[in-house]
């Protein structure tokens, strides 16, 4: 007579073995997706400085000169009369997303009496978008406080952004 065997399933071994190639997995997803989240910040970063660019020399066209600070409740009297609101050509100013390295929640706006200014965002990567960003060397001389260098510093892996006008 033939016996059946009424426990059919999975050995110890084989439960052991199967966990841990799912542990492996896991671990190499989510070693690779940390990369990609510090990139996706530093996107956002730049997104977040062209949007304000963009609102700036909106602001600029209409009024003649840059904002003195960067708050949407700063306003000018335009040429024909009309109060002129940065929150006319942006909502709300961005802050820097938080994770990875960077501890900065609001962006670097240095400004010149009337005529120019530095958007400086802090990135956790260095990247190719850097070469177009300004430097040290080709920021305005007024801006001693703006921090341009595309280089770590103090070993606190920042990598500055830096913008001027268009």
């Amino acid at each position: 007579m033939k016996k059946h065997n009424l426990f059919r399933g999975f050995t110890l071994i084989e439960m052991l073995v199967v966990i841990a190639i799912i542990a492996i997995l896991t671990g190499v997803v989510l070693a690779s997706l940390s990369g990609a989240k510090s990139k996706s910040r530093d996107g956002k970063r730049i997104s977040d400085i062209s949007q304000i660019q963009l609102a700036l020399e909106q602001y600029f066209d209409r009024c003649q000169a840059y904002p003195s600070t960067l708050t949407t409740g700063t306003n000018c009297i335009a040429s024909n009369g009309a109060t002129v609101h940065l929150s006319d050509f942006i909502s709300a100013i961005p802050s820097q997303p938080t994770g990875g390295s960077v501890v900065q929640t609001t962006y670097g706006y240095y400004v010149s009496a009337v005529s120019d200014y530095v958007l400086v965002a802090f990135l956790e990567n260095s990247s190719d978008v850097l070469k177009d960003s300004l430097t040290n060397s080709t920021k305005p001389s007024w801006a001693t406080t703006a921090d341009c260098t595309a280089t770590v510093k103090n070993n606190d892996k920042s990598y500055h952004y830096c913008v001027g006008p268009k």
